[in-house]
């Protein structure tokens, strides 16, 4: 189940960077969804990590999908000023 959504999430982002390729003008709106799309994968990922090796292995991905959606959102306020 969250194999699928990782890469149902990962083809999103295939996608909005097709989208930002195509059309420039809206890239500084694409690129911080893109960057959501991608600490969301990072975060199934740390997920599914920490339940299979049952210890802290997957903390890291969690903290740098965190570290992504924060930048992300710095993208977000940019663009609204």
């Amino acid at each position: 189940m969250l194999r699928v959504l990782k890469l149902s999430l990962a083809m999103l982002i295939i996608i909005l960077a097709a989208a930002a390729f195509t059309y420039a003008e809206h890239t500084s709106v694409i690129q911080p969804i893109m960057l959501v799309f991608l600490g969301a994968v990072m975060f199934i990922q740390g997920l599914e990590e920490k339940w299979k090796e049952n210890d802290s292995s997957g903390k890291f991905n969690i903290y740098t999908a965190v570290f992504v959606w924060s930048i992300s959102l710095i993208g977000f306020t940019l663009h609204v000023i």
